[in-house]
């Protein structure tokens, strides 16, 4: 996992592990070179950042996919971009797939690999694929704001249980960036996250909108005590749900905050 950020290199590095993947991190290009000629054979998958100082993750593909010892490695590049011009250096530099940031849900990055480890019919004949896209539905595209690994697979199989679909983020500030390009029907937002907590970032949410659609946001919280409710609708917060989270209850106040047709 080559990533300048220390914070996705956790996500993904914690998310790999959990499935059993032995997983090496890399904060920039020249590391990843480091890491990758000191082994005595090559690492089977590399998840590279498009975006880095220095050396990007397209320069970083173009050099693995130049050396005999590493040449047969699957690469995967994170990025912001899926126009068509982007595609083409992705599949030029060498990698059989992408996956759009910020990573909306766990079972993006699972399937992503699975296919390209399977060699499938689509990957041959597009070998540049966004992840990130999904089927038009009538379900609601919810994001779900959590940082606990295990809190967020639960969650998000309990949403895709309901009919919907789930984008994942680890804080505040990815919130933030997921909203600037992804349109969304709802927010669950946990409380306590690092960087930026569920509270300052629904304040921030409720800052910009102005006079435009209120979007629904969702409080999460393992903390039970009194003043939890209050503290939640005073930063603005729609709806409150203690954590772990009961699916009948979660289907509950979605139904509440949802329109009637995205239910499923």
């Amino acid at each position: 996992v080559v990533d300048d950020n220390a914070t996705n290199r956790l996500v993904l590095q914690k998310t790999l592990s959990h499935w059993g993947v032995f997983v090496q991190e890399a904060s920039s290009g020249a590391e990843a070179l480091r890491l990758l000629f000191d082994l005595t054979q090559p690492y089977d998958l590399a998840i590279l950042d498009l975006a880095m100082p220095g050396m990007d993750g397209l320069e970083l593909a173009r050099r693995i996919k130049a050396n005999p010892f590493t040449a047969s490695m699957r690469l995967v590049l994170l990025t912001s971009f899926s126009d068509r011009t982007r595609r083409e250096h992705v599949r030029e530099a060498g990698a059989v797939a992408y996956l759009a940031k910020p990573l909306l849900r766990q079972t993006q990055l699972l399937d992503c690999i699975q296919q390209v480890f399977a060699g499938s019919p689509t990957l041959k004949s597009e070998p540049v694929i966004s992840m990130s896209a999904t089927s038009a539905s009538a379900a609601s595209r919810i994001l779900l704001a959590e940082d606990n690994i295990v809190n967020q697979k639960v969650t998000a199989r309990q949403l895709e249980k309901l009919g919907h679909r789930v984008d994942v983020v680890a804080n505040g500030l990815e919130v933030l960036e997921a909203l600037t390009r992804i349109h969304y029907d709802l927010i669950l937002m946990d409380c306590q996250m690092p960087e930026m907590d569920g509270y300052a970032a629904t304040a921030a949410i409720r800052g910009r909108e102005g006079s435009t659609r209120h979007m629904p946001v969702i409080a999460l919280t393992a903390n039970a005590m009194q003043g939890d409710r209050e503290h939640c609708q005073q930063a603005g917060m729609d709806g409150y749900l203690a954590k772990p989270v009961k699916l009948e209850e979660l289907e509950a106040i979605l139904g509440k905050w949802l329109a009637p047709a995205s239910a499923v």
